[in-house]
């Protein structure tokens, strides 16, 4: 939440007029629940600068949303000051000492940026559009961590699915209708960016969103082995034998280590069926 208000602080030194970004900024820092209203009132204020707009409009707002807007204005002042004359490295410095974000995620931020110098609309175009597989080195000797919507379109040799509970895979909001098959397709393309070997993972306990949840395995989980089943009768093939692991895709596996059949054999009958 504290990088969306940082960049829409960016947003606004680039375009002074965005009354998207005003209203964003105005209900972080003054946290009123007129933001909406207050930003609609400062569009029509910003015949000067917006230091002097928001000083208006501390002039109507009860005392504590005073305090605030005057130390937005204040800071605002001193943000554009470093503007004129410093690089957008330095603003991003600002305004995440100014919103009291970590130093950690403080320095990645600005060592994002350094290379954009004093192009701010590229630098905020980037943090728009781009994704963690856009940054993505196959060279790389390390681990990679992203999301199922990331991970489309990469292929690793390992994969680890972590978090395969209900409420989590498929994600389910505390108010919101799940939309299961949309969440069963996602899960299904994170599967599949595994080449050699897949690991699928849950947690007795966990603490997400501020709340201990035990929650029970991910319902894909037992639709994987009941999808290979039917495909086995389908192909005209016996049930494997109690004790023989099925493969994800359609493979048959032995024993605790895992050791699937052999991958020419799947890849002639993918072949056959093509």
């Amino acid at each position: 939440a504290g990088v969306r208000v940082l960049l829409a602080g960016l947003w606004l030194l680039e375009s002074p007029a965005s009354l998207l970004h005003l209203e964003g900024l105005l209900a972080a820092v003054v946290r009123a629940d007129t933001a909406a209203a207050d930003a609609q009132l400062l569009s029509h204020s910003l015949l000067s600068t917006l230091p002097a707009a928001l000083q208006q409009l501390a002039g109507r707002c009860p005392a504590s949303q005073q305090r605030r807007l005057q130390k937005l204005a204040d800071f605002w002042a001193n943000l554009e000051a470093i503007w004129a004359t410093q690089s957008l490295a330095a603003c991003i410095e600002a305004l995440a000492v100014f919103l009291e974000l970590s130093e950690a995620l403080s320095r990645q931020l600005v060592e994002r940026a350094l290379p954009f110098g004093r192009r701010c609309r590229d630098f905020l175009e980037m943090a728009l559009l781009e994704s963690a597989g856009d940054r993505f080195d196959l060279r790389a000797d390390r681990v990679t961590l992203m999301t199922f919507h990331a991970a489309k379109g990469l292929e690793f040799p390992v994969v680890f699915l972590a978090g395969c509970e209900e409420g989590v895979a498929p994600y389910q909001r505390l108010d919101d209708p799940c939309d299961l098959e949309e969440e069963r397709r996602i899960f299904y393309v994170a599967m599949t960016r595994a080449r050699t070997q897949l690991i699928l993972s849950h947690a007795r306990r966990r603490f997400l969103y501020g709340r201990r949840q035990e929650n029970p395995p991910s319902r894909f989980i037992g639709e994987i082995e009941a999808a290979l089943l039917e495909l086995h009768l389908r192909e005209g093939r016996e049930p494997p034998p109690a004790g023989i692991q099925l493969g994800l895709f359609g493979e048959e596996s032995g024993g605790a280590g895992g050791q699937t059949t052999s991958q020419q054999s799947w890849k002639e009958r993918k072949h056959a069926k093509l």
